[in-house]
C-alpha cells in the first residue's frame, strides 16, 4: 500500500517578529522544516510526501 504524507507547513512567523516563514527558520544550522520531512522519511519506508 502506498503511503503518503501532507505536511501543511504555512505561516508567517508574524509573533516572532522574522523576515522569514517560521519553517525556514535555522534549528541547529538547518530549517525547521527539514527535521519534518527528515522524520517521516526515517519512519517509513514507501513514502510519498506532499508539501
Amino acid at each position: 500500500m502506498k503511503k503518503i504524507a501532507v505536511i501543511v507547513a504555512g505561516g508567517n512567523g508574524t509573533r516572532m517578529n522574522s523576515e522569514l516563514p517560521k519553517q525556514f527558520l535555522l534549528l541547529k544550522g538547518k530549517p525547521v522544516l527539514y527535521y519534518t520531512i527528515y522524520t517521516f522519511l526515517q519512519s517509513y519506508n514507501d513514502l510519498h510526501i506532499i508539501l
